[in-house]
């Protein structure tokens, strides 16, 4: 259990000794030390900045810890897969990516760190997610921005942009991480692109959320797709999407397609109707046959209606 307050002088050396445990170089150890007192900074930097509800302590004891798993062996991380019952397919991520989605488990561990959001920040602080708190906000963003080993231009032009909307500033930097990975033919982790989908619409030229999701399905699963504006009829979602499908299969299909690429709060299966629920947008598949007996386009016949088309 951390202690009250926080001995970072304690924290600093065991981050240190944590760092030389198996041997890599002392000159990867200095950078990635010096890394991860950039982001413990960065953290409190951006609470005071944004006046966010996070302890400035905890904000930096995340970041000083964020890396803590970083230099362990793949013996290490299966055996951390193994002692806390995880899914085994997180051992088939990158190897950079282990060490927060696994290396999260190592922190909790050997610090005897009980705040989950401590914890859940380290997890997301490489793939990012789609619904994250503030202090795994600022951890994945500080991670990019610190400035005593993020010099090149790409981080400079990022950490510009935190200094006024953060927010803009982590979906730059999901975006970055995408195209990089894309241009690399490297493996793109879910969450990254779940939660590229959820901070894109804070950049002011990115494909919206709606047009994404009707792209998504509009693979020959469904058809006559109706997407009805409901900001001003609806206090809970802005869009209602209306579209139709042949079968229960299709039906299932497009679920499936989407819970894929966005984060999914709920699914309501039936055997005319499908009801997606994720969030700002809900999303109705009806078998074709059924379509016109629920009447949902009736409802929502005074909301206007979006026209779009893949780019």
């Amino acid at each position: 259990m951390i202690k009250k307050p926080i001995d970072f002088a304690y924290y600093k050396e065991k981050l240190r000794e944590k760092y030389s445990e198996n041997d890599p170089l002392q000159e990867k150890i200095e950078k990635r030390y010096f890394h991860s007192l950039g982001v413990a900074d960065m953290n409190v930097e951006l609470v005071q900045k944004y006046e966010l509800s996070i302890p400035e302590d905890i904000a930096r004891f995340t970041g000083l810890v964020h890396d803590y798993g970083k230099f362990a062996t793949i013996e290490e991380y299966e055996a951390i897969v193994k002692e806390y019952n995880l899914d085994p397919n997180l051992l088939n991520a990158p190897f950079k990516v282990l060490h927060s989605t696994i290396g999260a488990y190592i922190a909790k561990k050997e610090l005897e760190i009980d705040d989950e959001n401590i914890i859940n920040a380290i997890m997301t602080h490489t793939t990012g997610a789609a619904k994250m708190t503030p202090l795994q906000e600022i951890t994945y963003l500080s991670d990019w921005i610190e400035i005593n080993t993020r010099t090149d231009d790409v981080f400079s032009e990022i950490r510009k942009v935190a200094m006024y909307d953060y927010k803009k500033a982590i979906a730059m930097a999901l975006k970055r991480t995408i195209a990089y990975l894309t241009a690399k033919n490297k493996p793109i982790e879910k969450n990254t692109i779940k939660a590229f989908n959820s901070y894109e619409k804070y950049l002011s030229n990115g494909k919206s959320k709606i047009e994404k999701v009707v792209n998504c399905i509009d693979h020959n699963l469904v058809n006559d797709i109706k997407v009805y504006d409901v900001t001003n009829y609806s206090p809970y979602y802005d869009y209602s999407v209306v579209t139709s499908a042949d079968s229960s299969r299709q039906m299932n299909a497009v679920a499936a397609y989407l819970n894929s690429d966005f984060d999914i709060n709920h699914v309501e299966k039936g055997e005319d109707w499908t009801l997606i629920d994720m969030g700002d947008i809900i999303v109705h598949v009806f078998r074709q046959d059924c379509r016109e007996k629920y009447g949902l386009d009736y409802i929502y016949n005074s909301a206007p209606i979006l026209n779009i088309t893949e780019k």
